[in-house]
């Protein structure tokens, strides 16, 4: 599959300059251009424009959102607007904690040298279990990974016009976490959603996530543990881990009729 050079896209709070120096200066160690999309600040938001996110949201999920949620969940939006009403061929999305690991020129060079089709590919979160992780091609130092598991992060990632059209549509309607919905392609209608390894880029050290810490603080309260427990939340998460369940036999049948391999070592430095 062969693809031109993606337009470049960093997500970043316009208050957030350490940040925005941060990325900005990899970036233009490398040689590349990039553009700011300015994201969007859950705090200042009203009340009313975060409910338009929660309210589809709460038919799904145990809780609504945080402000920084909903600021992630719509910022990440923006972008998939962006690239599907611009017909952005190809597009490379970052957010602003980002620390690239390799030389992105001779990444694209390589992943366009793949044959297997695609329509989007996480760069920047590694597949934690191992055992679920799955090699669909591999090109020199580079694989693509099958990972029917859920895997939380949506750091950095490649995506073509198709993708950016399925989720801006599915983005109208909220059904769980920014990173997480991006997985959950039997809803999102993506064809051909991979991860690469080895990991090329991480998060920074230093740059403190108001999200995860927001995340972390409201799920270990008593109201939201036992919101688990409603009807709803229990129907959905059941549907969901039968869907993780059939790609993982899926996945196990393949592997046995040879159309996908094992990983190597290597691969997970």
């Amino acid at each position: 599959m062969t693809t031109e050079q993606p337009r470049i896209f960093v997500i970043s709070l316009p208050h957030a300059q350490d940040r925005r120096e941060s990325i900005s200066r990899q970036l233009e160690e490398q040689g590349l251009d990039f553009e700011f999309i300015d994201a969007v600040h859950g705090k200042s938001l009203t009340e009313e424009e975060r409910d338009r996110v929660n309210r589809p949201l709460l038919r799904h999920y145990r809780r609504p959102f945080s402000p920084n949620e909903v600021g992630c969940y719509l910022s990440h939006g923006l972008v998939y607007r962006k690239i599907a009403e611009e017909r952005i061929p190809l597009a490379f999305v970052l957010e602003d904690d980002a620390l690239i690991k390799t030389d992105l020129k001779r990444l694209f060079a390589s992943i366009a040298q793949f044959e297997t089709p695609w329509e989007f590919i996480n760069v920047g979160s590694p597949p934690g279990k191992r055992k679920h992780v799955y090699v669909k091609e591999r090109n020199g130092e580079w694989a693509l990974i099958e990972y029917p598991h859920k895997e939380v992060g949506a750091h950095a990632y490649l995506m073509t016009h198709a993708a950016g059209v399925k989720l801006h549509r599915m983005w109208q309607s909220p059904y769980r976490a920014n990173d997480v919905q991006l997985e959950f392609t039997w809803r999102n209608g993506i064809r051909g959603y991979y991860y690469l390894l080895p990991n090329a880029v991480w998060v920074a050290e230093g740059l403190p996530s108001a999200l995860t810490a927001d995340r972390n603080r409201i799920n270990e309260q008593r109201a939201t543990v036992g919101a688990k427990f409603h009807p709803g939340y229990v129907l959905s998460s059941a549907s969901i881990s039968l869907h993780w369940k059939w790609l993982q036999w899926r996945a196990r049948w393949r592997l046995w009729r040879g159309e996908l391999q094992r990983p190597d070592p290597d691969l997970f430095r």
